[in-house]
């Protein structure tokens, strides 16, 4: 008996919280670390196949994706994000962003921000200065984050081709040329 009231308890107190929380959209970010046929071996991976249909869900089910900056100025001017909005990131900046992914957000009209390691910048396996180059024709700006904070952002040619930023500066030199 006390176990049954306290499962109806419980159920209420879930079904009026959500009820009371229902009325805020809560926006989805979507991250993903590679896109490539290893799936199947490894939890940080989706298949081609798979990152389409996932992306041709959002655009058929009118899904608003919007670029991670945008968010959180959205939530720090304490303004809720539109309903039916999505977030795309990558981590680590691995070569099948590129090669795999890229190509179907361009066909989506999706933007997505890519965490890239700095340290593998043309190693195998991860972007290259090239492959970067081209994504940031792509873009509309960039952001360079360096330990958890912007340190540049502006127009994506702009911020490859002179950095404001010392850190920024070197360090894209040093990749990228």
């Amino acid at each position: 008996m006390k176990v049954a009231k306290r499962a109806a308890l419980a159920a209420a107190v879930f079904v009026l919280g959500y009820g009371a929380f229902s009325r805020f959209y809560v926006t989805p970010v979507l991250m993903y670390h590679h896109v490539d046929g290893r799936s199947q071996q490894w939890k940080l991976s989706v298949s081609p196949e798979s990152f389409a249909r996932q992306m041709e869900f959002l655009k058929a089910h009118r899904y608003r994706v919007i670029p991670l900056l945008d968010y959180v100025r959205l939530l720090k001017e304490g303004k809720p994000p539109p309903k039916k909005s999505v977030v795309i990131t990558f981590d680590d900046g691995y070569e099948d962003n590129f090669t795999n992914a890229f190509p179907v957000l361009k066909k989506m009209g999706f933007q997505a921000t890519i965490f890239v390691q700095v340290d593998g910048i043309g190693r195998s396996g991860y972007l290259t200065g090239e492959d970067l180059g081209i994504v940031a024709e792509a873009c509309d700006r960039v952001a360079v984050m360096y330990a958890g904070q912007i340190v540049e952002e502006g127009a994506a040619r702009g911020v490859f081709s002179e950095p404001a930023h010392p850190y920024t500066r070197e360090l894209l030199r040093s990749t990228i040329s």
